[in-house]
Order: C-alpha cells, then sequence, then structure tokens
C-alpha cells in the first residue's frame, strides 16, 4: 500500500516541492485501499493503445471513480457535495469498480454531440461550443475579433474539496506538469466569500468592457445560499452590470439572473444602514404580503438584494458583504415579521408577516388556478408545457415548486403517455351538480336535526345552519383547494366552519396546511368534509345531533399520496 501512495504524491508534486504537505493532507482523503485501487486501474489505462476517443471516455469514468471514492461522502447524506476536506465521524466507503460502471449512466449523452472546438478555431456556421484552455482574463482582448452578443454562464460555488482534489487527479491521470494551474488551491484552505466576490467582480470586469450596449448576462447560480447571492450580485454591479431579473424556484434548483450591460450605469451609492434598513423592510412586506405565504430566508435575502439593486446602494465596497448583510438583519429584526423556526440562526426555518393581508390568495392557491386552466385549454400538454406556462405567469421569486406542481396533478388530472388532462369529473358542469347535490344534501340533514338553513351562493356557496338564529355551522362548498383567503377571513368565527370539498382535493389541502405553518394554525378550529362522506350519510338512517359530530371527526385530512411521474 505504502508503494501506491507514494507513487500517487509522486505524480502530483516532487519530493522537496513547499507544496508536497499539501497534496499530502489532500490524499489522506482516501483509504489506503482506495489508493491502491485507482493507481491501478490508472496504470492499466496507460497501458492500453487506445484511440483518443476511448482513451478520453475511460478518463471521464475515472474521474467519476476518483470523485467517488473519497471519504468525505458523509453518512448519512446531509448534503449533495462535500465542501471541505475534512473527513466527517461516518462516512460511505463506495465500491469503486461499481462507481466506474455508474459512472457510463451519468457521462453518456442521449442526444446528438454538440461540435466541439479549441480556440482559436471556431466551430461550425450550425452552431457549437469554443472552448478556450485559460482564464477570462486571457480571453478578453480576443473578444474584439468576436463579439458576443450575450453571455451565458454558470457562476462557481467555492468549493475547496472538490478543486484540491481536482489537483490529485490531474496529477494522477496526466502527470505532474498538468498540475501546475492547480498549485494555488493545493495551498489554500480557506474561501470566504468576500474573497469570492472580488474574484467574480475581476472576472466580470474583464468581461463588462468588451460587450456590446445592453448585451444581456444570464447565469445560473448552483447550490445557493445567501452569502454566495450576494457575492454574485455585488460582483456584477461592480463590473457594471445592471441587475434585470432574478428567478428561484426552491433553494434546491439552480437560481436564474439577468443582468445588462448598460452606457450609463449609476455609481452605487452609501446609503445609511438606517435608510437601508427601512428600505429593506418595506420591501420585504411588500413581497410577502404579496405571495401571502411564510418563506424560507434565501427567497427574503433575494427580495432585500433586489431592493437595493433597484435604490443603488448594491455596490462593491471594503467589507462589501458584511455592509450588505447588516442591513437586512435590522430590516428583519424590526419586528414586523415572524421567524418560525426552533433556532435563533435567520436563515434556518421560514419568515412570515405578523399579520397577513386576508383579502389575498396565497401563492400555492393562484398556482392551483392557474394549473387548471392551463389543463383546461392544453389537454394532453406535458409537464414541462406546464412548467412553462407556470413560469410565465409566476415570474422571478414566485416561480412554484415541482412539488406544488405535482400536489396540484395529482388533484385533478391523469397521466397518459407523458401527457396530463384533467379527470373527467373535473370537468365545470360535473363539478357544479356536485356542489348543488352538496348543497342539497346540507338542507336534508338540517331539516332532519332540527336546524335552520340559510343558503348564500355568492361570492360562494355557503350553507349555514342556525339555531335560534345563531349560526352552529358555517359550511362552505367548494371544488377546489384554494382555502386560504376563507380560513383567514373566517367570517362566522362563533359557529363551527366545515369545508365541504371533492375527496380528492384532501391530499392537495394537506400539502398546502403543511407547507405554511402560519396557515395550519388558523385551520385548527376547521374541519372537512368530503362529497362521497356527504353521500353516504344522505343515504343512511337519519342522523342525531352525536352521530353527526362523530362523523365529522371521522373525515380528517389525508396527507397527499406520492405521485409517479415516470
Amino acid at each position: 500500500m505504502g508503494l501506491h501512495r507514494s507513487r500517487a504524491l509522486e505524480r502530483v508534486t516532487a519530493p522537496h516541492d513547499p507544496d508536497r504537505h499539501h497534496a499530502e493532507e489532500a490524499l489522506d482523503c482516501y483509504l489506503p485501499r482506495a489508493v491502491y485501487v485507482l493507481s491501478t486501474i490508472v496504470n492499466k489505462l496507460e497501458s492500453l493503445s487506445l484511440t483518443p476517443e476511448r482513451r478520453r471516455s475511460l478518463v471521464a469514468l475515472i474521474l467519476s471513480a476518483c470523485d467517488e471514492a473519497n471519504t468525505l461522502w458523509p453518512h448519512p447524506t446531509e448534503r449533495p457535495r462535500p465542501k471541505q476536506l475534512t473527513v466527517p465521524p461516518r462516512y460511505l466507503e463506495k465500491n469503486i469498480w461499481r462507481s466506474l460502471e455508474q459512472a457510463v449512466e451519468v457521462w453518456k449523452a442521449e442526444s446528438d454531440p454538440v461540435p466541439l472546438s479549441i480556440w482559436p478555431a471556431l466551430p461550425p456556421e450550425s452552431g457549437g461550443i469554443c472552448l478556450f484552455e485559460g482564464p477570462l482574463r486571457d480571453l478578453a482582448p480576443h473578444l474584439q475579433e468576436v463579439t458576443p452578443q450575450a453571455v451565458v454562464t454558470a457562476l462557481p460555488r467555492p468549493n475547496q474539496a472538490f478543486w484540491t482534489l481536482s489537483a490529485l487527479w490531474a496529477g494522477w491521470l496526466w502527470g505532474r506538469e498538468a498540475v501546475g494551474p492547480f498549485k494555488s488551491v493545493l495551498r489554500r484552505q480557506r474561501y470566504d466569500w468576500n474573497w469570492h466576490a472580488a474574484a467574480l467582480d475581476a472576472a466580470l470586469k474583464n468581461l463588462s468592457g468588451h460587450l456590446p450596449l445592453n448585451a444581456p448576462l444570464f447565469a445560473l447560480l448552483a447550490e445557493a445560499e445567501p452569502s454566495f447571492l450576494s457575492a454574485a450580485l455585488l460582483a456584477a454591479s461592480g463590473a457594471g452590470f445592471d441587475l434585470h431579473g432574478l428567478a428561484m424556484r426552491t433553494r434546491h434548483d439552480p437560481l436564474q439572473i439577468l443582468w445588462y450591460r448598460h452606457a450609463f450605469t449609476l455609481e452605487a451609492k452609501e446609503g445609511e444602514a438606517g435608510v437601508e434598513a427601512v428600505v429593506i423592510q418595506k420591501a420585504i412586506s411588500a413581497y410577502l404580503q404579496e405571495r401571502s405565504e411564510p418563506v424560507p430566508y434565501l427567497v427574503l435575502h433575494a427580495a432585500s438584494l433586489i431592493a437595493m439593486a433597484e435604490n443603488h446602494t448594491l455596490g462593491w465596497r471594503e467589507e462589501a458583504l458584511t455592509r450588505v448583510h447588516a442591513p437586512i438583519q435590522a430590516a428583519l429584526g424590526a419586528g414586523e415579521f415572524v421567524h418560525l423556526a426552533g433556532s435563533e440562526n435567520p436563515e434556518t426555518g421560514l419568515w412570515a408577516e405578523k399579520n397577513w393581508n386576508r383579502d389575498s390568495d396565497p401563492l400555492p392557491d393562484r398556482v392551483e388556478v392557474a394549473v387548471v386552466r392551463l389543463l383546461q385549454k392544453n389537454p394532453g400538454c406535458t409537464l414541462r408545457d406546464l412548467e412553462k406556462g407556470l413560469n410565465v405567469e409566476f415570474p422571478g421569486l414566485d416561480t412554484p415548486s415541482i412539488g406544488t406542481l405535482r400536489a396540484i396533478l395529482a388533484s385533478y388530472a391523469v397521466e397518459s403517455g407523458g401527457s396530463w388532462s384533467l379527470r373527467p369529473e373535473e370537468t365545470p358542469s360535473l363539478r357544479r351538480a356536485d356542489l348543488e347535490s352538496a348543497a342539497q344534501v346540507l338542507v336534508k340533514l338540517a331539516s332532519q336535526m332540527g336546524y335552520g338553513v340559510v343558503r348564500r351562493d355568492e361570492p360562494l356557496r355557503l350553507i349555514l345552519w342556525q339555531e335560534t338564529s345563531h349560526t352552529t355551522y358555517a359550511f362552505y362548498l367548494l371544488a377546489s383547494a384554494v382555502v386560504g383567503r376563507i380560513l383567514r377571513q373566517d367570517p362566522y368565527p362563533s359557529a363551527h366552519p366545515v369545508l365541504v370539498l371533492p375527496g380528492g382535493r384532501a391530499g392537495l389541502l394537506a400539502y398546502k396546511l403543511q407547507r405554511d405553518p402560519t396557515l395550519k394554525k388558523v385551520a385548527e378550529p376547521w374541519r372537512t368534509l368530503k362529497f362521497r362522506t356527504l353521500r353516504r350519510l344522505a343515504e343512511g338512517a337519519p342522523l342525531t345531533r352525536d352521530r353527526w359530530e362523530k362523523e365529522l371527526a371521522g373525515d380528517p385530512i389525508e396527507p397527499p399520496e406520492q405521485m409517479k411521474l415516470l
């Protein structure tokens, strides 16, 4: 084993190289048997006579195996990828040969390959990718020859573990000379967000002066967290780009950011911390009231940065991230918002308004209406078609999650061959008939138990059971799970409120209450009654009041079923 370890080190650094001990620390992330297996595989690769294409394919598989073979992967998994060279107390040791075989699925492409050329050779006129083997600062002088009309990029996230191990892999696969560009990552042990913001700022400044006016810069930001987003927006602002859009679905999805290079970008102004906090507080409050549901901290952080960009106070300066984050924390601590978490860390849990606007519909309710409308207008549409339609209707920070879309489809639609259509019973005429039938049954049951009845059909169907002019039960008849406004308004607080809805909506309603703790708390005194339960009661023996209460208690909201999409 010692021989293979020495061989692995020799391919990365010479014995007296000052960076030798950094390479040794990185190699300590591999078990001796993993070093043995990887060294054997690399030695075998060097002895094979292969075409360049086959060699590239094998190198790709070996790179995946090198990534899987280290001891940085915690068990159970906490994060999608290790960020530091720290071996967890419990780690997952993976079968290297199996990782090599499974990498085929990772690397293979099911579509036609994209033409690739190496600068200065350009791709064919039909399109392709031109790879410049060097940093952006070296490419910038050449951009006068090929003026880009737009820029699309994926912003890198600091990852000491991946970058440092890349130096090992380069040496193992291509020899010590290939490690040269990676020497700096071997030495650097820590990447703070101010450093990253400065690095992004320097790269974007090399780019901005070579773009035509109004050229768009579109960036994907994966593995988002507040400081990463702050660093990206600060860097772009300092490099002369104006923020025009920021879209976020969930913290697990890549963020989408759009900037434009303008001729007269305003210089960032130095705002007073107190004034900035007030501006941010108003922006957060307006966003929460418009969305009408609690959100994670990352969403409010993004809304705050957007407000600062619009106010031209988002600019590069000394200790920029600290100066940006301070007014955001001050705004959240002003007492207008509620932190729904068991920790004092503001980045955990959800944030909500103290007092919601009771006349607005929560975002999931509006998404439900939009999905049904899309299915009515486009029967047989694909999941991707629905995503596109929702992304247009709910842009920016309101982009609905795939989980919400799936919950709505599970409630309303059926899938066949990748196409989605409303269930036959979801046609408007049949649902109107169901609502009318439910109303008639409630009138009949009220008569059995000696209650008076008041019926209202506008603005929504409502049946009131009364006794001596006092409302005892208030039944809200719905064909949907759009209940947020109804639950918050509750115009009959002294009565027993009941939601009467199709059985297929119960799972969707449970999903909405699960994602919104504030709505779940408001819904505690409410009960649900499904159409099928009402029909059963209407066909059975006459009800007593005691049995009626038991029937109501026995018809709970069920959690949503897991929907199979594939």
